[in-house]
């Protein structure tokens, strides 16, 4: 599992100010990608929290399942009944995107805040009936992976 957050390189046109500055909303898109490994993965599911201060935006794209948010307990939801064999080495891996809204806080000037957090995912191995888990790091507003992104653009302006 990769999980990466963007404004520039996305499939759909961000907006708000970059640097992002406080009281005014800045929206980012954030992608998580799945690969498997030798054998099939059932009941796959991605789970991750949005702290306060971010706002959930509809999905931008999921190539297969199901992607929720619960606006009580902040919590998104990726579900896949069944990932194939060698997804991402022999097929492409797949790919769920959502935008969200930062809305910083005059506290978090002159850092990147965490747009989304508590990032994990479980698959079942159909061959070796056992589960299969991954965590990731938290996503900040630093684009790293985002190629038109610099570094001043990742932290929160007055």
């Amino acid at each position: 599992m990769v999980a990466r957050t963007t404004f520039y390189d996305s499939p759909v046109a961000n907006s708000g100010p970059l640097p992002p500055r406080v009281g005014r909303a800045t929206t980012y898109t954030i992608t998580f990608t799945l690969s498997s490994g030798p054998n099939d993965l059932q009941d796959v599911e991605v789970a991750a929290v949005l702290p306060g201060g971010v706002a959930w935006r509809e999905p931008v794209a999921v190539d297969v399942g199901t992607l929720d948010f619960n606006p009580a307990t902040r919590e998104l939801r990726w579900q896949i009944l069944r990932l194939a064999a060698a997804t991402g080495i022999l097929r492409p891996p797949v790919r769920a995107a959502f935008q969200v809204a930062l809305t910083a806080a005059a506290n978090q000037v002159g850092i990147s805040p965490v747009v989304v957090k508590s990032i994990s995912a479980s698959g079942q191995d159909t061959f070796t009936n056992t589960v299969q888990t991954k965590t990731v790091d938290d996503l900040t507003i630093e684009l790293r992976t985002d190629p038109k992104s610099v570094f001043r653009e990742w932290q929160v302006a007055p």
